[in-house]
């Protein structure tokens, strides 16, 4: 579960009509870019214990890339683009410590759950930049700053958790994993000590008769390994009826 002390929970997430928990991403005008931060739900009591942060840009020519498609640039080719990587993790990081300090200004939790591309933090250049801007987290925050871990290697070996595990520790006291596609068994997850694992439905109306089995199995390997689960990106009612009733411990999403 979320290592979040209980009396730092905010039940009502005072600030829902902040603009930047929304994600307006027609507002964003042709070379701007803005990281939203999504309300997360606990489905046992609907609280809202964290935020889930999904960076956002307009390309000068229109175009829109958002959450994944921002955090990927620079590691889908044979050799990864440092610079790539470093400049739009430290983006994303300046943003959280920002949001996570404004709302702890406005005495609402700061919680924040950042998503990591795991094959960036391997680089020495980028893990260095991201160990640095995690320096800058206020030290009553920072057992508020919760690190989502994705885009593993096809053929994963334990060491290689083992060393995103060690980089994330000491400035993310819990961290959890977006397991790739197809994964079956979260054992290796649990073995390196990552609390939690999570999905990504990218907020699409998927047909629920799809959408369901691919949920229930989901969370069976999660209980099968003790991992909370977490769902992001919940399109439709119906979708997010069927992840709670599934057994998932957080929700977020546009209907949530």
């Amino acid at each position: 579960m979320l290592g979040f002390a209980e009396p730092r929970l905010f039940g009502l997430c005072k600030y829902m009509n902040n603009s930047n928990t929304e994600l307006d991403t027609g507002s964003l005008k042709p070379g701007t870019s803005k990281a939203f931060f999504r309300p997360m739900r606990k489905t046992s009591d609907g609280s809202c214990p964290a935020h889930y942060c999904i960076p956002a840009r307009r390309a000068n020519n229109g175009q829109l890339a958002i959450g994944d498609a921002i955090l990927l640039e620079g590691s889908m080719g044979k050799a990864l683009e440092t610079k790539t990587l470093e400049k739009n993790i430290t983006w994303m990081m300046t943003r959280t410590i920002t949001f996570m300090r404004a709302a702890r200004s406005r005495g609402d939790s700061p919680a924040v759950i950042v998503p990591m591309n795991s094959a960036a933090l391997r680089s020495k250049e980028v893990a260095s930049a991201f160990t640095q801007k995690c320096r800058e987290i206020d030290q009553d925050m920072k057992d508020q700053f919760t690190v989502e871990a994705f885009n593993f290697p096809k053929n994963m070996s334990l060491g290689y958790l083992d060393d995103i595990a060690i980089l994330l520790y000491p400035f993310s006291p819990v961290y959890i994993a977006r397991p790739n596609m197809g994964w079956s068994d979260f054992t290796v997850l649990a073995n390196c000590n990552f609390q939690g694992a999570s999905i990504d439905l990218h907020d699409k109306p998927w047909p629920i008769e799809k959408a369901q089995p691919y949920l229930e199995d989901f969370v069976r390997n999660c209980q099968a390994n003790r991992l909370p689960a977490y769902a992001h990106g919940m399109g439709t009612p119906e979708i997010a009826s069927a992840a709670k009733a599934a057994g998932f411990d957080y929700l977020d999403g546009k209907v949530v």
